[in-house]
């Protein structure tokens, strides 16, 4: 799982109720660190274990795909020389659903069905084709 997608959970376990207390102390810092939606805690018999939720269900899923498709909006932003103040309007392919509405919010876009435009992009997320293409306002 890469890192820009979000974990259904997190347990933590430990015999230790310090470790525990500390790691709840932390809990929102490494929830937003770890890109989780919740830690479970639990005491245990063993030395400290965590483990990680990867299991991935549809919501999940579709933030990932969104999180990498963005990444991909602001590599192209950066080749073609804008900044992040810069208004664009956008174009994207996708085999899926995406949360237009956080990228419309994170890329400072306007979602259009149609764009010609010199900066483009094609490429396969976990085997899904998108093509993207940006152009200033």
């Amino acid at each position: 799982i890469g890192v820009r997608w979000p974990l259904k959970e997190i347990i933590v376990e430990s015999k230790d109720k310090i470790v525990l207390n500390s790691v709840k102390k932390l809990e929102s810092l490494i929830k937003k660190q770890v890109n989780c939606r919740k830690i479970i805690f639990g005491i245990t018999k063993e030395e400290t274990n965590v483990k990680l939720n990867a299991n991935l269900t549809p919501e999940l899923e579709k933030e990932g795909f969104t999180r990498e498709v963005l990444r991909r909006i602001q590599d192209l932003r950066k080749q073609s020389k804008l900044n992040k103040n810069d208004k664009i309007e956008l174009h994207i392919k996708s085999e899926i659903d995406l949360d237009n509405e956080l990228i419309k919010k994170v890329a400072n876009a306007k979602l259009v069905k149609e764009l010609k435009s010199n900066f483009t992009d094609k490429f396969k997320i976990r085997e899904k084709e998108f093509e993207i293409g940006i152009k200033k306002i």
